[in-house]
């Protein structure tokens, strides 16, 4: 069996090495476009031109290794970070060849990560709560920024609030609560009285309520996009009414069934709420990452860090 996973581990090492070579190759073709482009330019000499071809093309083949190391699975960020590092260096041990031929030295190193945690559940059928079960739980606490939070979930799972009653007062309905230490914002999801409806309501740091509801028997909440269903519901986003850091509590997960995605900046520890396989799950992954460019020639010395960004955010 050891010889087994030894060598399942070897191809996962061959597939990963051939997707960072794929994207150096691919990029060794979009600098020679970028060159022709820059070849144009008045009053810029030939080192310079240079200089800036090969920081484009550090930036963008950084871009395409973050998006290669996110769409894998990795145990830690430590792993993902050293992986991606190697990456880098790798393009650059590739695309510094070019360079050498015009007598020119490079270097490209990955000198800083922002990490992010990708946290969710992918089973539109289980209840909002934490893998033991429990009702009342804490998603993520103290993350400096979320990028996204989203959830679908179905109207017939929801707690059905009879005419002139609050379940807010009741707390017998499933609730997102997200606080910054000095703030609150507060979503509660239900049933409308007519039970035709999905309809949510949020509760901002002033203490402000709004109602929104859509007609379906499953909805999407977006608290970063603030819609429901699509349409627009500006009262959710969560972002544009509170400052981090923020601290997000599921109340009354097992008054709610659907899906959910969360992706917030920073290392949130697995534990019994997590796992990297079941649900809910907790997954690592790079926001951004800090490149420094060194270029140099016997008439030129560019160097510089450059903040490079991961694409949007999938599904």
């Amino acid at each position: 069996m050891a010889r087994v996973a030894d060598r399942g581990q070897l191809l996962l090492a061959a597939a990963f090495g051939l997707a960072i070579v794929l994207v150096a190759l691919a990029l060794v073709v979009n600098s020679v476009v970028y060159t022709g482009t820059l070849a144009t330019t008045d009053g810029v000499g030939s080192d310079e031109r240079a200089a800036t071809r090969y920081h484009h093309g550090a930036v963008t083949g950084t871009r395409g290794l973050i998006a290669t190391v996110n769409d894998r699975s990795h145990a830690s960020h430590a792993t993902l970070t050293r992986n991606l590092s190697t990456g880098v260096t790798q393009w650059d041990a590739l695309a510094g060849k070019q360079y050498a031929l015009e007598g020119a030295a490079t270097n490209a190193t990955l000198s800083a990560t922002t990490n992010e945690t990708r946290i969710g559940q992918d089973d539109p059928t289980r209840a909002l709560t934490d893998r033991s079960g429990a009702a009342n739980w804490t998603v993520a606490a103290s993350v400096p920024a979320i990028y996204r939070q989203r959830y679908t979930v179905s109207r017939s799972s929801l707690t059905a609030v009879p005419p002139g009653t609050d379940c807010r007062a009741t707390g017998d309905c499933f609730a997102v609560v997200v606080d910054n230490g000095t703030d609150t914002w507060r979503l509660f999801a239900a049933t409308s009285p007519s039970g035709t409806d999905i309809a949510v309501e949020i509760v901002d740091p002033n203490g402000a309520t709004t109602t929104c509801s859509v007609a379906a028997s499953t909805a999407t909440i977006d608290l970063t996009n603030g819609t429901l269903a699509g349409t627009a519901c500006p009262a959710l986003d969560v972002t544009a009414a509170l400052d981090g850091p923020y601290t997000i509590t599921h109340r009354r997960g097992d008054r709610a069934r659907g899906s959910y995605r969360l992706v917030v900046e920073g290392i949130v520890p697995a534990g019994t709420a997590f796992d990297n396989d079941d649900a809910p799950y907790a997954r690592p992954g790079v926001a951004a990452v800090t490149v420094r460019v060194r270029y140099r020639t016997a008439d030129l010395t560019y160097e510089t860090d450059t903040r490079v960004l991961r694409g949007g955010l999938d599904g």
